[in-house]
């Protein structure tokens, strides 16, 4: 099994469900933390929401970022975490290759085309992905830093996640056709 980079795969969502501002934010909390426990960044945009970082990336001069033009699933290979800032199925291709996924997301945050994909459980607003325990869910700079440090001091931290995302995964897709498996028999 190839090694994986100290890299995070960023998976931005879109302005208008979140915010430009926002956005920008949650990206800086990144940054930051990336910078902080020595990781590169890989990011993609959603694909009908692309705006510039350059002013951000003036504040993180060590810090190795680029813009990826891979699928998901083909980063992901390379990543030892991804972070989504919104709601995704391309978190998926992610645990599916074996990398935790954060959903770096605050729900309920007013913008009713993105509350559209948010739910009411247990009195609890939530995506999908959180209920079905896909992500991890993290709203804060704080709770971010504490997962960071969680997966960078204990290896059995990060493979408790990895196989919860797994096993919730498979308890949600039959793959008669074993499309992942095949995907990595080419790597």
């Amino acid at each position: 099994k190839k090694k994986k980079k100290r890299q995070i795969l960023i998976l931005l969502g879109k302005t208008a469900y979140i915010g430009e501002q926002e956005l920008k934010r949650k990206l800086h909390d990144i940054f930051y933390l990336a910078e902080k426990y020595h990781y590169s960044i890989k990011f993609k945009f959603h694909p009908k929401s692309i705006f510039s970082i350059k002013q951000l990336l003036k504040k993180f001069n060590d810090l190795k970022v680029e813009e990826s033009f891979e699928s998901v699933m083909s980063e992901s290979l390379n990543s030892e975490v991804t972070i989504s800032t919104s709601k995704t199925g391309s978190c998926l291709d992610s645990i599916a290759v074996g990398v935790p996924v954060i959903e770096y997301y605050s729900y309920g945050n007013g913008i009713e085309d993105n509350m559209q994909n948010e739910f009411k459980i247990n009195g609890k607003i939530m995506s999908l992905f959180k209920y079905y325990n896909l992500v991890e869910s993290i709203d804060s700079l704080n709770d971010l830093d504490l997962f960071f440090d969680k997966i960078n001091s204990s290896k059995t931290f990060t493979k408790k996640i990895i196989d919860q995302q797994s096993q919730a995964l498979k308890k949600i897709s039959y793959n008669k056709n074993k499309v992942i498996k095949k995907f990595l028999q080419n790597f």
